[in-house]
C-alpha cells in the first residue's frame, strides 16, 4: 500500500513500514489472521474478520497493540473499512448496516457511529468506497447509501469506483460503459461509451 511518501508491505500475517529512501524495512507488524488493512492520508486502519478495528496514525504504526481488548471499534463479522481521502476510517458493519467513523486528532482517537444504510443489515458487502466521507456498499447489485438504495441489477457486473474525493455522484464501472449515482437521492444515470468489455473500478482525480 502506499499513500504519498508513505509506504506499507502487507502480506499474509504481517505488516512492514518501508522507508523508499533509504530501501530499508522496519520491523514487521504481526497481524491477526485474515487481517485487512487500509491506508490513505497518514492513517492505517486494521480490520479484523470478527470485526475488531484499529485505527492508527501511520507515524506511530510501531507503537500499535492489535490486541482485541484494545480496538478502537468493535463491530460484526464482516466489517470492512476504508479510509478517506481526509484520514478518517470508514467501517461498515454488515450485522446492524451501521457506519462507524474512527479519526485521529491530536493523537487521541475519536470514535463516532452513524448513520445506517439504507437496507443494508445483513447484507454481504463485495465493495466499499468512500466518496468524501460519504460510504457506499455494493451488495448483489444494489448500491446502499445513507437515506437510499440504488438497483443496478440490469446493468451487469458492475463494479464501484476507488475511495475518492468528495464528490456529488459515486462511480461505477459496466460492461458497457460508466454508471453515475446521485449521492442526493440514488438517481442513476448511464454514460454509454459506444464499447463493451470487462468494467474497471472508476477514478475521480
Amino acid at each position: 500500500l502506499q499513500s504519498g511518501p508513505d509506504v506499507l508491505l502487507v502480506e499474509a500475517g504481517a505488516a512492514t513500514v518501508v522507508d523508499p529512501a533509504a530501501v530499508s524495512l522496519s520491523t514487521p507488524i504481526a497481524l491477526p489472521a485474515g487481517a485487512a488493512v487500509a491506508m490513505d492520508a497518514g492513517t492505517v486502519a486494521v480490520t479484523s474478520p470478527e470485526g475488531a478495528l484499529w485505527v492508527s496514525a501511520f507515524s506511530a504504526l510501531a507503537g500499535i497493540s492489535l490486541d482485541p481488548g484494545a480496538a478502537d471499534a468493535t463491530l460484526g463479522a464482516g466489517a470492512v473499512t476504508v479510509v478517506t481521502k481526509g484520514g478518517a476510517a470508514l467501517a461498515f458493519d454488515p450485522t446492524t448496516g451501521t457506519v462507524t467513523r474512527v479519526e485521529v486528532v491530536d493523537g487521541e482517537k475519536v470514535v463516532t457511529t452513524g448513520p445506517e444504510l439504507e437496507g443494508a443489515k445483513g447484507i454481504v458487502p463485495e465493495a466499499v468506497a468512500a466518496v468524501g466521507d460519504t460510504l457506499v456498499v455494493l451488495a448483489a447489485g444494489r448500491l446502499h447509501a445513507d437515506g437510499w438504495v440504488a438497483d443496478l441489477s440490469s446493468l451487469g457486473g458492475v463494479v464501484l469506483q476507488q475511495t475518492g474525493p468528495s464528490h456529488e455522484h459515486v462511480l461505477l464501472g459496466s460492461p458497457s460503459g460508466l454508471v453515475r449515482v446521485s449521492l442526493d437521492d440514488g438517481k442513476v444515470a448511464e454514460v454509454p461509451t459506444g464499447a463493451s468489455g470487462t468494467p474497471a473500478a472508476p477514478v475521480y482525480l
